[in-house]
């Protein structure tokens, strides 16, 4: 069995309730710290929950964007980097949650509804604890691309599931336009200016 430490914000129901049902059906246990007993010194009681857990998920919510949370959502997402294990970052669908998370294996928006529990992508990624990544491939799942931040003062590389053709970094929180080309040294233009992107994974900055 494993454990996914779960960053979030404690005031998020809504966001404990949509992972509530698929970590049910599976064989592993979210670590939601804030509502499982938090004990101090917290900075010592998270990095040893950290080095118990397989992976993190980041639950994205607008009560995070509160000071006191984004510092520990930031030393939480900066030990998981340490630790070399893999963060998922979740947002909610239609929402733009000002909160950027430097290190990032995958972004993930999510519905704040699902019909079933083994909903694609979410319980296949809760399935394996977040920790099965096909490094080597461009997509994880269909629809599921690895992707590159068009900006120039990013150039954050990540898996990508969105529902729409625009979305927010979730390193940088510039908006970008899905790239769904398959050839490269293609042309596009944009803000009154032409670019060109050599890697037809980038996605493009608004």
């Amino acid at each position: 069995m494993g454990r996914v430490f779960m960053s979030h914000s404690k005031d998020d129901e809504a966001g404990r309730t949509f992972f509530a049902k698929f970590f049910d059906s599976s064989d592993h246990k979210a670590y939601w710290y804030s509502w499982e007993g938090p004990k101090p010194p917290h900075a010592k009681t998270i990095l040893d929950a950290l080095k118990a857990s397989d992976s993190l998920f980041v639950v994205l919510s607008k009560p995070m964007e509160k000071t006191h949370t984004r510092t520990w959502v930031s030393y939480e997402v900066g030990l998981a980097a340490a630790l070399k294990l893999n963060v998922w970052v979740f947002e909610p669908k239609d929402e733009k949650i000002d909160v950027p998370i430097p290190y990032v294996t995958g972004y993930i928006q999510y519905p704040k509804k699902v019909n079933t529990k083994k909903t694609f992508p979410f319980f296949p990624i809760v399935e394996s604890a977040g920790t099965t990544i096909p490094t080597d491939q461009p997509e994880i799942m269909p629809k599921f691309k690895i992707t590159h931040c068009g900006k120039e003062t990013c150039k954050a590389t990540f898996y990508r599931f969105v529902y729409g053709k625009k979305y927010k970094c979730p390193v940088c929180r510039g908006e970008l336009i899905v790239s769904e080309l398959d050839t490269s040294d293609i042309i596009y233009m944009f803000k009154d200016r032409a670019a060109t992107f050599n890697d037809s994974l980038d996605d493009i900055i608004l």
